[in-house]
């Protein structure tokens, strides 16, 4: 069951249902063929958002994260994988992290803890049954 914070999943998901393409009622590992497959939708979506990064196209830079992003939802719901907690968690992690001093990419503080991915990936399992 997706949580409240899971508007573009459940579109997504409704997306998926309509075009008989999989969806998973639980979290569960799908066969490598299928994972690949996603794998390389997505990688195909992020060389067109270079693709427009590199031509300075800014319309086609929004429309390849639109795609990438409606392909990483579509792949939680192949997965069975709520991503709304799993982002959460993310989020409240990265709000930790402190501002590089160049400007670049935002640095670990001490002790900083990484999410429990595991932990809510099993939540959803265990929820499921």
């Amino acid at each position: 069951m997706l949580s409240d914070g899971s508007a573009p999943q459940v579109l997504v998901r409704a997306f998926h249902e309509r075009m008989g393409y999989t969806v998973s009622e639980r979290p569960q590992v799908r066969d490598l063929a299928e994972r690949l497959q996603r794998a390389e939708l997505m990688q195909e979506e992020l060389n067109e958002y270079v693709a427009a990064v590199k031509a300075g196209d800014l319309p086609e830079m929004a429309d390849a994260l639109a795609d990438l992003a409606y392909f990483v939802y579509g792949t939680a719901v192949v997965l069975g994988v709520d991503l709304a907690p799993i982002i959460l968690a993310t989020h409240e992690a990265n709000m930790q992290k402190i501002p590089a001093p160049d400007g670049g990419k935002a640095m670990k503080p001490p002790g900083w803890r990484h999410p429990d991915v595991a932990a809510l990936v099993q939540a959803q399992i265990n929820q499921a049954r």
